[in-house]
């Protein structure tokens, strides 16, 4: 490998990096609408399920998966209906009705809640 092709990777495997995930809109936007505190505690779980995985992998997942293909395939479906579940979480939100909260505090709210 040269020298060049060496940093042409290194700098996309940094681009990849340092781009935000679904996570992180996800934690922003609950920050926004849910308050410090909810957002706080998503990110405490997201880095827990990112640990999880890192260690899942390191530990040998592929191993657990040979040994048991029924594992495995169950794994496969859960992970194919994901999109589906969320893709129709926002139609089942549309054939719902608004839902309207009463004002309880000062508006707009702090965030810090």
């Amino acid at each position: 490998m040269t020298w060049a092709a060496f940093f042409a990777a290194w700098a996309v495997h940094f681009v990849a990096a340092a781009s935000p995930g679904p996570a992180v809109f996800v934690t922003a936007r609950t920050g926004v609408t849910r308050g410090f505190r909810t957002a706080c505690w998503l990110g405490v779980g997201v880095a827990f399920g990112a640990c999880f995985w890192a260690m899942a992998a390191y530990l040998g997942l592929s191993v657990l998966f040979k040994a048991l293909p029924s594992v495995f395939l169950a794994f496969k479906i859960a992970c194919a209906g994901s999109p589906f579940r969320c893709g129709g979480m926002p139609i089942s939100r549309l054939t719902a009705p608004p839902k309207v909260r009463a004002a309880t505090g000062p508006w707009p709210p702090s965030g810090w809640g």
